[in-house]
């Protein structure tokens, strides 16, 4: 079988938290002199077809000319903005990134899209052997997901990790490194 090719991939930037801890949009924060946004979409670019931004709700503005889409359920988390982005995918897969995720590296989610071609309607995340749970926030989830996480979105759930569980889902694993999430300025700081 052949890997997905990046026409039937969108991507998508998670960057509506309210990042309390950072005390700014990390979004705008610096690593070299690029935002964490631009890291995003440039890890994304090469292996889908088009980029969307998740930006919350309500909806905030990026300096980019790329598709934003606000949170249909507003206040519930990274769950809605995967709906959200699900809901205009049109592509058969949504390849998934949080936007505190900067160390990821294209080649680790090319690893992520070569299993989702063997596991069609799998949830598939990145991982790491050092971590209890893998980074659901680094995948790609099949548009067919959709559904469910209404579904579960409508009861008030919110918990990624409660989602998941009535899901399949396969974790491969990357370098520990590429999972470092940014909460904190400090965060920014070490080797990439």
């Amino acid at each position: 079988m052949n890997a997905l090719s990046p026409e039937i991939i969108t991507g998508v930037v998670l960057c509506g938290g309210q990042s309390r801890r950072f005390g700014s949009d990390k979004s705008e924060a610096k690593i070299d002199g690029v935002s964490l946004i631009e890291r995003s979409i440039s890890i994304l670019d090469p292996l889908v077809s088009e980029t969307f931004i998740s930006s919350g709700s309500p909806r905030r503005h990026y300096p980019f000319d790329l598709r934003h889409v606000e949170d249909s359920f507003p206040d519930a988390g990274p769950l809605a903005g995967i709906l959200s982005a699900l809901d205009a995918c049109p592509s058969a897969f949504m390849l998934v990134l949080a936007v505190d995720l900067p160390f990821i590296t294209s080649s680790s989610l090319q690893k992520l899209v070569d299993q989702q071609d063997k596991l069609p309607d799998t949830v598939v995340v990145a991982g790491s052997s050092t971590r209890k749970q893998p980074q659901p926030l680094c995948g790609i989830w099949p548009r067919s997901s959709r559904h469910p996480l209404r579904a579960y979105l409508e009861a008030g759930r919110r918990s990624v990790f409660g989602f998941l569980e009535d899901q399949r889902v396969v974790a491969i694993e990357v370098p520990d490194k590429e999972l470092r999430n940014v909460n904190r300025r400090r965060d920014l700081d070490g080797d990439i």
